[in-house]
């Protein structure tokens, strides 16, 4: 007989995945951002561009402004990009030759979606070479530290007050305060900003694989776009479940069913969750995320051993990871599961419908191959 955990718990499950949830969590965020009157952190602190294991001369190059910024004109809807060091001011990115000869090896920082679309367009407009390809390929990822858009990442980050537009750079401006003057320096700003922070292993994972992508940006084979395609799907995943196991984050994840919640009953060996439901077939890895109260925002990568029905739900069996949980601790476990470093699986559980999703039905961007083929 399978132990109930909700015995003793004294504790009710978040309820069933609500549509109108993850609006409800950002509109909370975002008011509470504007009672303070400047932005809230809506992750747990973090540096999303910095770890000390990570590459020493990009994490230079970021901390010290040494990078590429691109943005719009908002009076003349140019596309502009200053150089570091450059003395003659910043260019106008009106010829796809200019990407190739300015913004090869340095990492590149960009205002804001448009300026993305922008650069995108651009880039295509020739014919890609490494440097083309390694920003088209940046561009695509949900996460890059070399190619940085940076309302992108501020908005993962932090809430922005209510009634300023997260998509645009100038509301980032206005909700920081900043007083650079110049584009490039306050981009030069946000990225420090984003430097900020404890590193964290979740973050690094996501690094090691966009280094492993862009690097194939110097190569214009098939073969390579393909591989590069994998990769994408690898980097996704590990990005999302940095997001999903972030106990910040949790009210939203319960709410998109991105993570299940389950109430901890532990033994020397075993960790017993009532969840609602199971997704996992026994044997898999899972992620399990909670807060701890001495050490607070912890992670674990657990065994399923078991999951077996009551009549409260599904108890899952997994091996104690040794991370002090107290009885009735809630916690979440994340979809998809963990995975070798670069390793894709045959199959990825996705949380629509509960259907496993077949690597054969992987959709690889058009840029992506466009990245690798040309």
């Amino acid at each position: 007989m399978v132990e109930d955990p909700s015995a003793d718990a004294g504790a009710v499950l978040p309820g069933a995945p609500d549509p109108q949830g993850a609006g409800r969590f950002e509109e909370a965020g975002r008011a509470r951002a504007e009672r303070q009157g400047h932005p809230v952190d809506r992750m747990t602190p973090v540096s999303l561009l910095t770890h000390p294991k990570a590459s020493s001369r990009l994490a230079d190059n970021l901390t010290r402004g040494n990078m590429a910024s691109v943005w719009v004109e908002p009076r003349t809807g140019a596309l502009r990009c200053a150089l570091p060091g450059a003395t003659a001011g910043p260019l106008t990115l009106d010829d796809p030759a200019l990407v190739e000869t300015h913004l090869s090896d340095l990492p590149v920082v960009i205002a804001d979606e448009l300026a993305a679309s922008r650069l995108r367009e651009l880039t295509l407009a020739g014919s890609p070479g490494p440097a083309s390809r390694r920003l088209l390929l940046g561009l695509t990822m949900p996460y890059s530290r070399q190619v940085i858009v940076a309302t992108r990442l501020l908005a993962h980050r932090f809430h922005l007050p209510a009634g300023l537009d997260p998509l645009v750079f100038e509301s980032w401006v206005q909700g920081f305060g900043w007083q650079a003057s110049g584009r490039r320096n306050l981009l030069r700003a946000a990225v420090s900003l984003l430097c900020e922070g404890p590193p964290s292993m979740q973050v690094l994972a996501v690094m090691h694989v966009e280094e492993r992508l862009l690097s194939l940006a110097a190569t214009s084979s098939l073969e390579a776009a393909l591989r590069a395609g994998d990769l994408l799907d690898v980097l996704t995943e590990r990005w999302h479940l940095l997001l999903d196991t972030d106990p910040a984050l949790a009210d939203l994840s319960f709410s998109t069913g991105r993570v299940v919640p389950g109430i901890v009953t532990a033994d020397d060996h075993e960790l017993h969750v009532l969840a609602e439901s199971c997704v996992w077939p026994a044997g898999e890895v899972v992620m399990m995320s909670f807060t701890d109260a001495e050490s607070g925002a912890r992670h674990a990568s657990v065994p399923l051993l078991r999951a077996e029905p009551t009549p409260d739900g599904v108890v899952m069996t997994i091996a104690n990871p040794r991370v002090g949980l107290t009885e009735g601790a809630l916690v979440g476990l994340a979809n998809p599961p963990v995975h070798g470093k670069f390793a894709l699986p045959s199959t990825v559980y996705r949380w629509a419908g509960e259907q496993p999703w077949s690597d054969q039905q992987r959709h690889v961007p058009v840029d992506v191959l466009l990245a690798g083929a040309l």
